[in-house]
């Protein structure tokens, strides 16, 4: 316990950006998940970390590494998130679902920032020593505050008393356990390699939406993550090839 708290203290900024994107990340996904479709979301929120992490390569790192399989990707990606958030803008019907539209892209955007600077981050904490369990153990912290001050104690107890088993699957097989192999998968490979990786979460998504009965299916929807998907695929198997 010693040691990790001496690489805490030593390693206290990336801590504190690591639990700030964490909680973007969280709180964008949740909100955006009120307004607008899981796989619209879930496309938009994971197209945009590539795009954060070449910025941040080309534009701050000055790492002009960039292939024009790459390229072509990012652009592909870019083309196909734009085509989503176009279709959510263009709906014909009352303004006050255009408003939650627009909001729910924001929020997805805020997710898919702070997932990318979180992968970044906790990639950075990996070089300096942090185990997986070490990155669990704090990367949490300020999102557990801030949920217990905005949570209605109420609420909270009447859902758990009545879904618990659900919740606690959630819980852990759709958190505990595939948090800990994504941060796994961060320590092992490239920030960058990870965000295309995730790019192919969407589909998974929309093939659910399928089976879910509550959401209608929407061509446009198919078509804008299926490109994202084959975009992003190209990416993986040019990288592989090499």
């Amino acid at each position: 316990m010693p040691d990790t708290y001496n690489l805490i203290k030593k390693n206290i900024k990336s801590v504190v950006l690591v639990n700030i994107t964490t909680v973007g990340s969280w709180v964008g996904f949740f909100v955006a998940v009120k307004y607008i479709e899981p796989a619209i979301l879930s496309a938009i929120a994971k197209g945009v970390g590539p795009l954060v992490i070449i910025f941040i390569s080309f534009w701050i790192l000055k790492n002009y590494n960039v292939s024009k399989v790459k390229i072509i990707s990012i652009f592909g990606i870019i083309i196909s998130t734009a085509y989503l958030v176009y279709i959510l803008l263009n709906t014909k019907n009352e303004s006050s679902l255009l408003f939650t539209n627009f909001i729910g892209i924001l929020m997805a955007l805020l997710c898919g920032v702070s997932l990318s600077l979180n992968t970044i981050v906790t990639k950075g904490l990996n070089d300096n020593n942090f185990s997986v369990s070490n990155v669990m153990l704090v990367r949490f912290i300020l999102l557990i505050i801030l949920s217990g001050f905005l949570a209605n104690i109420d609420v909270l107890v009447y859902t758990f008393k009545n879904s618990w088993l659900v919740i606690l699957a959630i819980a852990v097989i759709g958190n505990l356990i595939s948090l800990y192999f994504l941060q796994l998968g961060i320590s092992k490979i490239s920030p960058l390699s990870i965000s295309y990786i995730l790019v192919l979460a969407p589909i998974i998504t929309l093939i659910s939406q399928l089976f879910s009965g509550h959401i209608p299916f929407s061509i446009g929807s198919w078509v804008g993550v299926s490109l994202i998907v084959i975009f992003s695929i190209v990416r993986i198997l040019s990288g592989i090839k090499k």
